[in-house]
């Protein structure tokens, strides 16, 4: 039996939230949500997610403070995090690699991005999708 791709999606705005966990549950992955970076924190810790999309700018840190505590626990130290972003400074980029996160755009056209990449960092077969 196949296992399941889990994922966190954790956004405060939820007209982003809510499309892009429709589209991830579209490609077949299973979703967890979470508006708020300490919501977050509790539901990676809880449900162990193979891939982690976090907004920068939530309340309670946003996406470092995320990045930080997976980053300092040994079971999540190495589960990809994208971090998403209306934010394209330079330094948003290098506090990202910091963590070795991705960093994508929030535009209309994220999704073009962030689905190959999905695809990639979880080695979902195109074919499913």
């Amino acid at each position: 039996m196949e296992t399941l791709q889990t994922i966190l999606l954790a956004d405060d705005d939820s007209a982003v939230l809510k499309p892009l966990a429709v589209r991830c549950k579209n490609i077949g992955l299973v979703v967890f949500t979470a508006e708020n970076a300490s919501d977050a924190i509790t539901k990676i810790k809880k449900e162990k997610p193979h891939l982690v999309i976090v907004d920068m700018n939530m309340p309670g840190g946003g996406a470092l403070a995320v990045c930080e505590t997976m980053r300092s626990m040994k079971a999540f130290k190495n589960v990809p995090i994208i971090i998403l972003t209306g934010d394209t400074n330079l330094n948003m980029m290098e506090e990202a690699q910091k963590y070795q996160a991705y960093y994508v755009p929030k535009t209309p056209y994220a999704w073009q991005t962030l689905k190959p990449m999905i695809g990639r960092l979880l080695n979902i077969s195109k074919a499913k999708w």
